[in-house]
C-alpha cells in the first residue's frame, strides 16, 4: 500500500522547495527526496513485522530525514537499514549453518591475531609483501587501527574454545585498547561464569589494564582526556528540542569538529594541535546527539524485548559490544559492524521479538 501511495504523491512533489531552493532543479530533486524517504519508511515497515521496535529505531531515523535532508544523514539511514536487512538475512540461515557461524568467527579472530603478530614482527605482507616495515605502536590486523583490531576479538572471544582463549587474549592485550579489554574480560567473566570464578577475570583485568598502562607510558589517560572533552562538548550543544529529535542522522561529524575548530582558532583541520573529532567514540551519546532520546529509549525498548530471547552462547559477545559502545563506535565502522550484525542475527533467531 505504501508503494501506491508513493505512486499517487510523488507527481504531486514536483512544484515542492523540498530538496533545492530552485524550481527547475526541485522538479527533479523533491521526488527524489520523497521517494527516497518513502522507501526507508517501506523498508522500516517490512521489517518491523518481525522485529516491531527495530522497525521503529529505523521508521524514526527516515522521519528524520525530513528535517535533516543532508548527505551524511542519508549515509547514516541508509547504513542503518542494510544493516538491519543483513540481521533479517543472518536471522535466516538454516540451522546447519547456524552451527558453523561460530568456528568461523573464531576463525576469523584467529586470523586477525596471526597476521596482528606478524605486524608486531616488523612486517605486514598484505601491504608490503615480505620486506620488514618500521615497528607498530599496536597491531591493527587488516582493520586499519588498533581499537578496531582490540573489540574485533574481544566480541569473537566468548564464542572460543578453551585452548583459543590465550591467543585471543594476547591480541586484545596487544591492541593496548583499555576499551577492548574491559570488553573482554566482562565478556568472559559473564560467558563463563559457571566456571571460573568472577574474581579471577576481575583479577585478570586489573592487571592488564595496570600492564597496558605501563606499556603506554604517558598515553595512558590521554584516550580518557580527549573522550571526556568531546562527550561535554556535544552534550553541551544540546538544547530545548534536540534533547528528543536530536540535530539529524549524521549530524556530528559535521557540527563537532567545526565547534572544535572554532574553540581553537584554527581554521585548518590537523591532528597534530585539534584531535578532531567525526565520530563520538561513544555510541549512547552521538545517538543522543543525532536523533534524541526518542531513539536512546527505541534502543532501550529493543534490548528489553529481547532480553529473554537472546542465545546464551552469544551473551559474552553481546555483552562486549555494550561495553565497547562506551569509548568506540564499533557499529558505524563496516569492518566491525558487519560482524555486530552477524552478531546480532544469531544471537536472535527467527521471530524473537514476540517473545
Amino acid at each position: 500500500d505504501a508503494v501506491l501511495w508513493l505512486l499517487v504523491l510523488l507527481p504531486l512533489t514536483t512544484p515542492l522547495l523540498l530538496a533545492s531552493l530552485s524550481l527547475k532543479a526541485a522538479s527533479m530533486q523533491s521526488p527524489l527526496f520523497v521517494y527516497s524517504v518513502g522507501m526507508l519508511l517501506v523498508a522500516a515497515a517490512w521489517i518491523g513485522k518481525k522485529d516491531g521496535w527495530l522497525g521503529l529505531f529505523l521508521g524514526w531515523h527516515a522521519l528524520a530525514l525530513l528535517w535533516t535532508p543532508t548527505i551524511s544523514a542519508f549515509e547514516t539511514v541508509e547504513m542503518l537499514t542494510l544493516s538491519a536487512l543483513g540481521i533479517a538475512a543472518v536471522r535466516a540461515l538454516p540451522e546447519d549453518r547456524r552451527r558453523l557461524a561460530p568456528a568461523l568467527l573464531v576463525g576469523l579472530g584467529l586470523f586477525q591475531v596471526a597476521y596482528g603478530a606478524q605486524q608486531m614482527l616488523g612486517y605486514n605482507v598484505l601491504w608490503s609483501g615480505l620486506h620488514p616495515i618500521n615497528p607498530v605502536y599496536a597491531p591493527i590486523g587488516t582493520l586499519g587501527n588498533s581499537n578496531y583490531y582490540g573489540l574485533f576479538l574481544a566480541a569473537i572471544a566468548p564464542l572460543a574454545p578453551w585452548w583459543a582463549l590465550p591467543f585471543f587474549l594476547g591480541g586484545v592485550l596487544a591492541s593496548k585498547s583499555f576499551v577492548a579489554i574491559a570488553a573482554v574480560t566482562c565478556a568472559l567473566g559473564w560467558q563463563h561464569r559457571r566456571q571460573v570464578p568472577p574474581r579471577f577475570w576481575a583479577a585478570f583485568g586489573l592487571a592488564a589494564v595496570l600492564a597496558v598502562a605501563e606499556w603506554r607510558g604517558s598515553l595512558f589517560l590521554n584516550g580518557l582526556e580527549s573522550r571526556w572533552d568531546i562527550w561535554t562538548q556535544g552534550l553541551s550543544m544540546m538544547h530545548g528540542w534536540s534533547w528528543l529529535i536530536g540535530h539529524g542522522p549524521g549530524s556530528w561529524a559535521g557540527d563537532i569538529p567545526n565547534a572544535q575548530l572554532a574553540a581553537q582558532n584554527s581554521a585548518v583541520l590537523t591532528f597534530n594541535k585539534v584531535w578532531v573529532s567525526l565520530e563520538a567514540h561513544n555510541e549512547w551519546i552521538q545517538a543522543l546527539y543525532e536523533t534524541g532520546s526518542l531513539s536512546l529509549a527505541l534502543i532501550l525498548g529493543w534490548l528489553w524485548r529481547h532480553r529473554k530471547a537472546l542465545e546464551e552462547r552469544y551473551e559474552g559477545s553481546w555483552l562486549a559490544m555494550f561495553i565497547g559502545s562506551w569509548g568506540t563506535f564499533g557499529f558505524r565502522l563496516a569492518v566491525t559492524g558487519i560482524l555486530f550484525v552477524a552478531l546480532i542475527g544469531l544471537g536472535t533467531p527467527g521471530r524473537t521479538s514476540e517473545k
